[in-house]
């Protein structure tokens, strides 16, 4: 068999030097590729589905209370309750009494029912809060649960000193630290101008439920009403 390199002539140093040359070019083609890939978009961080993406990390309920639980079931753990009807024949509300002969906490509680399952708990805290007193609150509850998205809500406020000098500025009314599982939603909620505060808690898996039935109901409506016009 006759040797490739003598038989082109070529010297061996030739043919190795070409070798690592195609070597370094490659190298540096993917040194060059590097910065470019690592400058890509980072994808979107979605949150997750409703009941999916792992174990709880917020409460799920109040009071060792769980969502779903029944009026029943809640009145069984807590005690009386005040039963308070809404517009809606799905809903209805629960409003919790202090013990009797006691004053309690100072914070009146709602217990909000989907078809007698408990998808929301309200906390409204007693008394408007000063400056400090609501840092305090907030703090204690980000030591609590972790870091919230704020949330900032504006809207016109007239101001001026006669009827012929009003001006209306945008004015930060309303502030929101809001957390999120698959499970629970948690809001802290500042009334600015008032000084007054407010927790939310509401299930994720019986809310998303909840709206999907009103929108099939929305639809349904909606079908019952053009049918219900007769065409000659």
């Amino acid at each position: 068999m006759v040797d490739s390199c003598a038989a082109k002539n070529y010297p061996p140093t030739m043919v190795i030097s070409s070798r690592v040359l195609q070597l370094l070019i490659a190298l540096c083609c993917l040194v060059f590729a590097l910065p470019a890939f690592g400058q890509r978009e980072p994808s979107p961080v979605r949150p997750p589905q409703p009941g999916e993406g792992g174990d709880a990390t917020l409460p799920a309920g109040y009071k060792g209370v769980v969502w779903g639980a029944s009026a029943e079931a809640i009145m069984a753990i807590l005690g009386g309750m005040e039963v308070q009807a809404t517009p809606d024949p799905h809903l209805r509300k629960l409003i919790e009494l202090p013990p009797p002969g006691s004053e309690g906490d100072g914070m009146v509680r709602h217990w909000t029912l989907w078809d007698d399952k408990l998808v929301e708990v309200t906390m409204f805290f007693p008394g408007p809060f000063t400056l400090r007193e609501g840092r305090e609150l907030r703090e204690a509850f980000e030591n609590k649960y972790g870091p919230a998205r704020l949330e900032k809500i504006s809207k016109g406020v007239e101001r001026g000193s006669s009827a012929w000098d009003v001006k209306v500025e945008k004015q930060i009314v309303e502030k929101r630290w809001l957390w999120q599982d698959p499970f629970t939603i948690q809001m802290l909620k500042n009334d600015v101008l008032t000084g007054q505060w407010i927790n939310i808690r509401q299930s994720r898996m019986f809310e998303a439920s909840r709206n999907a039935q009103a929108e099939q109901e929305r639809k349904e409506a909606q079908s019952k009403k053009v049918k219900s016009i007769i065409l000659d």
